[in-house]
């Protein structure tokens, strides 16, 4: 009798066959008949125990496509397998795959919580979030009067529905374990989703005060992402950073600026597509982000066409790019051809040709600095020559380290955006002192700032003594 095989000599005996191929149960067969017994059934032999069950059953039939091997015993016959017979010999109710829908879920953020927050998410789950209605009136004044936009459900309670969260309800859910004094919900190192969703809420009602105690570690996260991170949201940190008014606004500035595209309409676009007009920043830094890149687009275009177009028309009175101290016309003449021939070789190869100009080039300037840095430049070099007796080795465009140079280039930044991250820095505890002090005799200072910020009541107590 082959191993795991019931016997099936007799027709009152119940017939299963198991065959385990590469140490898993490929197919069971079975066939019942009249006065059978138990329908899970033990299968063992010296090596190894199968349990077959009813779901096991189902399982081998759908699998087999209703073939069935064999000569079964009484009542089995050689008809297909279908679900409904799968059904009738397992004796279960197989149920059609049910579509998930929408769920609804209630967090409560405090034991007298009065109020109901309704939001719904992307994926059209409803959050009811049970608030006490105080402290989110005092916690957020930008909210105003609750009274005047709450519905009371027929339970009674009173409900608020809240629009826009459909991506963002992991910040409102940490801004609102704050305010409800539930601490040890809040996470010590944000993720930069986490953050962006964070700066989102703070930005919509205004309540940078709430995460002051926390914006010194979570300033320091972002530094760890920046720095430890292959890869991170340039888009997402850069928006993160000018909310909460942090030092890294001015670094992710530049890396936004080097990854931005446009449309065919001139439209700047960030790094999914998108309008970068539409992510809520000041028309001053659109103009920033889209001055940057075209700055830096200018100087890596002028690093390979300049040297281009000067190749082209040199002569050999006139080199530039051969710097050999020789004084022999034609070898350097020589040299710079073979640069010149090097370049418009590379250049056809990353499809460069013609070489586009800085306003119609409608790519990242990242897209175009790999294209160019890609490129190997070729010079005289009488063969075996050891490099400290090579009079060539300085020949070159250099447009490696112009590239480089360019895309180093820190961002200059207009006094009316460096006093408005000063502002928001110091409502958010992100504060840096003297990180704009070059600036600072154009900006309003920091200490006018801050007198400022103490005689609003939403960030400083206020005290009023009467004579």
């Amino acid at each position: 009798m082959p191993v795991g095989q019931l016997p099936a000599d007799s027709a009152d005996t119940p017939t299963v066959k198991s065959k385990l191929k590469s140490a898993e149960l490929a197919a069971i067969n079975t066939a019942v008949a009249t006065g059978a017994g138990s329908i899970d059934s033990e299968i063992t032999s010296s090596a190894d125990t199968v349990v077959v069950s009813s779901d096991d059953i189902v399982g081998s039939k759908l699998a087999s496509d209703g073939h069935h091997h064999g000569d079964a015993a009484a009542g089995t016959g050689g008809t297909d397998a279908k679900l409904d017979d799968a059904a009738d010999v397992v004796g279960v109710d197989v149920q059609p795959a049910k579509v998930s829908q929408p769920i609804s879920r209630t967090i409560s953020y405090h034991q007298n919580a009065d109020l109901c927050l309704r939001i719904r998410d992307k994926a059209g789950n409803t959050h009811n979030l049970k608030v006490c209605a105080a402290l989110l009136a005092g916690a957020l004044p930008t909210l105003g009067d609750l009274s005047a936009c709450v519905d009371v459900a027929s339970s009674g309670e009173r409900v608020l529905d809240l629009d826009g969260f459909q991506n963002n309800h992991q910040g409102l859910d940490i801004i609102l374990s704050i305010i409800h004094y539930k601490f040890h919900e809040i996470p010590a190192r944000p993720e930069i989703d986490q953050l962006y969703s964070i700066a989102q809420i703070v930005e919509k009602y205004d309540c940078a005060h709430l995460v002051l105690p926390y914006m010194e570690k979570w300033a320091a996260g972002v530094n760890w992402h920046i720095t430890m991170e292959k890869e991170i949201d340039d888009d997402k940190t850069l928006l993160l950073a000018w909310v909460f008014g942090e030092s890294h606004f001015v670094r992710m500035l530049s890396r936004v600026a080097h990854k931005a595209t446009l449309d065919d309409e001139g439209v700047l676009l960030d790094t999914r597509g998108q309008p970068w007009k539409d992510h809520g920043l000041p028309p001053a830094i659109l103009e920033l982000i889209a001055k940057t890149r075209f700055d830096c687009l200018a100087k890596v275009v002028q690093a390979v066409n300049g040297p281009l177009q000067e190749l082209m028309g040199s002569s050999k009175n006139t080199s530039k790019f051969c710097r050999t101290k020789d004084t022999n016309g034609d070898l350097k003449q020589a040299c710079e051809y073979q640069q010149l021939g090097s370049l418009v070789s590379g250049l056809s190869a990353a499809d460069l040709l013609p070489f586009p100009t800085a306003a119609e080039y409608r790519g990242s300037v990242v897209a175009l600095a790999a294209k160019v840095w890609a490129i190997k430049i070729n010079r005289f070099k009488l063969p075996g020559t050891p490099p400290h007796l090579d009079a060539h080795n300085t020949c070159g465009i250099n447009h490696k380290e112009a590239v480089e140079s360019a895309m180093k280039e820190d961002v200059r930044l207009i006094s009316a955006i460096i006093e408005e991250l000063n502002v928001r820095g110091l409502k958010s505890g992100a504060f840096v002192p003297n990180f704009f002090k070059d600036c600072e005799n154009e900006a309003k200072t920091p200490l006018a700032i801050h007198r400022d910020l103490r005689l609003n009541g939403v960030y400083y107590k206020q005290e009023t003594v009467d004579s």
